[in-house]
């Protein structure tokens, strides 16, 4: 015999259920209980020479795995920084567009923004307390404008090949004036804060040996600016001088109609390292050490400015050494210093 209150808890409570779960899910369903973003302000940005898709083959020079977007009005505050992952991107005919929503009390004007590329990975440069991720300092709301601006990166030594596995931090800045409602910045470039660094051999002679143990002699800096308005030295000289070990691959190469032997390192990514003026000098340069024939050769890295060399290492550039050998006894040295994709970066400056 089933009694009256067991069935009234029978009919009761699955109604009862039914009626929390409706509710339930309309509080979820309903737009008011989800950020509104209708009426804020937008930017609409395109970004060229990127891309989205995963290497397979470990170049990892393009990829742009995460993008956060920092801007300030002309008071200095803030009126965005958010962290876009690829779920945000579209990439259209090699374009990447990505729309950033501004803070409620944006009213326009003059605003600075800064874009920092892949900063998952990466750790900021703090002798005074404990090590903390770029991320979590960037996310932070304490930092001010030039707490950003004076942000430096600690540099971990890496082997040949390491580097290019973690997404390379890329960062750029403009400054734009905007208006409530909806805008545009069209075409920002991002700048790599590594150089690559790559040695070439031409056998003229086709027959020349090359010694099994070419090294790069480099000396690490132990952090680098991340944004590239700074100029600030960041070379030590009492840091560990490390040997790199090359691989060099044999190939032909083609000049004035001829043929001959070519051989060619990897491309090692190395951080912005920036001297004084006073160690701005080849003794602290990076330096390409190899045999010939069982002689051998030394080539410092470095950028001819007038009739002075450079021998700092800046960002975004490729350094090709050259050696051709042209006969037995002799050796020249051609230095080649390109933008890293071989095309002028042309980003917008400011004080």
């Amino acid at each position: 015999m089933i009694n009256k209150h067991s069935i009234y808890n029978w009919l009761f409570f699955p109604l009862l259920a039914s009626l929390l779960a409706g509710s339930v899910a309309s509080c979820i369903n309903d737009p008011a209980m989800e950020e509104d973003t209708s009426g804020k302000s937008t930017l609409s940005i395109t970004v060229r020479g990127v891309t989205t898709t995963v290497p397979t083959d470990g170049d990892y020079d393009e990829y742009i795995k995460t993008l956060r977007i920092i801007g300030f009005d002309e008071k200095g505050v803030v009126v965005c920084n958010e962290q876009h992952s690829t779920t945000d991107f579209l990439i259209e005919n090699g374009v990447l567009n990505i729309t950033q929503t501004m803070e409620d009390a944006f009213q326009g004007g003059v605003c600075d923004f800064y874009f920092v590329a892949n900063e998952d990975g990466y750790n900021v440069h703090d002798t005074q307390s404990t090590a903390r991720t770029l991320s979590a300092f960037l996310s932070a709301e304490s930092w001010t404008k030039d707490e950003l601006m004076n942000c430096v990166i600690a540099y971990t030594r890496m082997e040949p090949g390491a580097t290019n596995q973690l997404p390379i931090l890329m960062t750029t800045s403009v400054r734009t004036t905007l208006r409530p409602g909806e805008n545009t910045i069209n075409n920002i470039e991002l700048v790599r804060c590594f150089a690559k660094v790559q040695l070439k051999i031409i056998d003229q002679t086709n027959s020349a040996k090359v010694g099994d143990n070419p090294v790069l002699e480099v000396t690490y800096p132990s952090y680098y600016s991340l944004w590239d308005e700074s100029q600030d030295a960041n070379w030590t000289s009492n840091d560990a001088e490390v040997n790199i070990d090359l691989v060099l691959g044999k190939g032909t190469i083609e000049q004035d109609g001829q043929s001959y032997v070519l051989h060619t390192s990897q491309e090692i990514y190395f951080p912005e390292r920036l001297f004084t003026t006073e160690d701005n000098k080849e003794t602290n340069a990076l330096k390409f050490s190899f045999t010939l024939n069982g002689e051998s050769y030394t080539a410092a890295v470095a950028d001819e400015t007038g009739t002075d060399l450079d021998f700092n290492i800046r960002r975004n550039t490729h350094y090709t050494v050259i050696a051709t050998l042209k006969k037995k006894e002799t050796v020249t040295f051609n230095i080649l210093v390109n933008a890293w994709d071989g095309k002028t970066m042309d980003v917008p400056a400011f004080e």
